[in-house]
């Protein structure tokens, strides 16, 4: 599913509510109001996404510190995952990152999160070490994506893997 009718745009603390519901139904462990504040009040955050009257259909959280960027939250409606929108929304942070001079997007990803991990190796990131019990009781992988030689996102298998 592209979205051709919603334009991404920047969100800030306005759509602190809308961040945080979404962050409830779309992961185990969310991020609480008070932690997403927190980010949106540093000067290097960016965060954008998918905004309708209705809802806040998907976000990213990142920091943009050049030749870095750390993508710190991809979070799509439950019902709406595997359809793009984070393809989207990762191809626009590429973009901007790019425009800033970043070489690199780093994440992590909990070793458990097989759709989020199968996500990031089709978009082209590779795994460069491993945060021993960083979520918890689980670890995290850490993840790069160089920039310099981004060749896009590949197609999705038919089993979905966004």
């Amino acid at each position: 599913m592209i979205i051709t009718d919603v334009k991404p745009q920047v969100l800030g603390l306005d759509h602190l509510a809308a961040m945080a519901s979404l962050e409830a139904r779309a992961f185990k462990k969310p991020w609480l109001a008070p932690d997403i504040q927190g980010e949106l009040g540093r000067s290097f955050t960016l965060a954008m996404g998918y905004l309708t009257p209705e809802a806040l259909l998907a976000y990213f959280l990142a920091w943009i510190l050049p030749p870095d960027t750390h993508l710190l939250r991809l979070c799509v409606q439950p019902e709406r995952q595997g359809l793009g929108l984070a393809a989207q929304l990762l191809r626009l942070l590429v973009e901007i990152s790019q425009k800033k001079k970043c070489q690199t997007i780093l994440v992590e990803v909990a070793v458990d999160n097989y759709r989020a991990r199968r996500f990031y190796q089709m978009a082209g990131f590779i795994q460069n070490g491993r945060s021993k019990r960083y979520y918890d009781e689980v670890d995290g992988l850490r993840l790069s994506l160089d920039l310099s030689q981004w060749p896009g996102i590949r197609p999705a298998s038919p089993s979905g893997a966004e």
